[in-house]
């Protein structure tokens, strides 16, 4: 899920979120991170500002 929202013509903030929930023997997670064992879950939030030059 995200939203971004203009504040310029070439700025804008923007708001990310996602969240996972291992079922069965599954080990997946975000890329970047950790893996999780078998029934763990995850929550990945992030925000920002993006500029474009």
């Amino acid at each position: 899920m995200g939203a971004d929202h203009n504040i310029s013509k070439r700025t804008s903030f923007y708001a990310r979120a996602g969240y996972m929930k291992n079922n069965g023997l599954a080990t997946t997670t975000w890329p970047g991170l950790t893996a999780i064992g078998p029934g763990e879950k995850q929550t990945l939030v992030g925000v920002g500002v993006s500029h474009r030059f």
